[in-house]
């Protein structure tokens, strides 16, 4: 997680998973025990097919993965975003073993958002109506 703070005020936030965590139905057991209580057995498949179809799109092996981003309303279009991408870009660049980072992008103004910063598309799904692009950065 990747947070911007003023004074004690959360104004921007990222998750990023590295590329050490295990996807998908091979992760850890108490994981899955905490979805399945929390998001129940479908929400937990979805997901869990999500970040499959994800994988599978991304021509890498070692990425990490962004799984959200986001900053508050109040402080949009000030260059948060950017700043949040920038402390992503370092980590994914100090980690010697990773090859990039990818996000899936459901929203169309997004796609720019991202491609200002390298990213390209490296497909689209389609995911319980949900349609997106799957954007990769090479480190």
């Amino acid at each position: 997680m990747i947070g911007l703070f003023h004074e004690k005020r959360l104004l921007a936030l990222a998750c990023l998973t590295g590329p050490d965590v295990a996807f998908g139905a091979g992760r850890y057991w108490h994981w899955r025990s905490r979805m399945l209580l929390t998001a129940g057995l479908f929400g937990t498949k979805q997901m869990l097919e999500k970040e499959e179809k994800v994988r599978n799109l991304v021509p890498a092996e070692n990425f990490h993965m962004l799984s959200f981003i986001a900053v508050h309303p109040n402080y949009q279009h000030a260059g948060l975003g950017h700043i949040l991408l920038g402390a992503i870009d370092s980590i994914v660049n100090d980690d010697v073993a990773a090859e990039g980072v990818a996000v899936f992008v459901t929203v169309p103004k997004h796609k720019l958002f991202f491609s200002d910063d390298n990213y390209s598309v490296v497909g689209e799904l389609c995911l319980s109506h949900v349609k997106g692009e799957v954007m990769f950065r090479k480190r």
